[in-house]
């Protein structure tokens, strides 16, 4: 979204961004964490590495109006089957959560005391694939966990900082 807070300070694509409002960005769901719980108006100091230069931006926070949400960067719902929640990798969420070419779709929310939870998954993973089968949007990730049942196992390939590994989860 070109009008976006960030497009509006001058945040680019491959820009890293290491410090929102004077906060290190050390993991990956820090950002979004940091930018929910400014102020809406707030100016912020945003650090960013760009070409191996360091440049201090300026940004500032704004609502997001439900208009500007694509429909297929929606949420799905809490999916208590697997403790999780996942929504589509919107070029916004890439530019935050520092993805760069990686296909998927992010986790937004755990289940408290879920297997998700248990097995490790983390807000802020990348799905990449359910079973061997890819995973590149909601749609595809609704279709290939509609039918599950319970205590089969799935193989879910997960993507974070850039490092990938596999977590064997099981219906609840």
């Amino acid at each position: 979204m070109t009008d976006s807070p960030a497009a509006k300070a001058g945040i680019q694509r491959r820009d890293v961004i290491a410090k929102f409002d004077g906060n290190s960005i050390v993991e990956n769901d820090s950002l979004p964490r940091f930018v929910a719980k400014t102020p809406i108006g707030k100016e912020v100091s945003v650090e960013v590495s760009r070409g191996g230069a360091v440049k201090i931006l300026k940004v500032k926070i704004e609502e997001l109006k439900d208009s500007e949400v694509d429909e297929t960067e929606q949420e799905t719902p809490d999916d208590t089957k697997l403790g999780l929640t996942v929504q589509d990798i919107s070029p916004e969420i890439a530019r935050s959560l520092g993805l760069d070419d990686i296909k998927g779709i992010v986790v937004t929310n755990v289940t408290t005391d879920s297997e998700a939870e248990r097995k490790g998954i983390r807000r802020g993973d990348v799905i990449a694939e359910i079973n061997s089968q890819p995973i590149t949007s909601v749609a595809e990730f609704k279709k290939l966990t509609k039918d599950l049942k319970k205590d089969k196992p799935l193989l879910i390939l997960i993507n974070r900082n850039n490092d990938t590994f596999f977590i064997p989860l099981k219906v609840e």
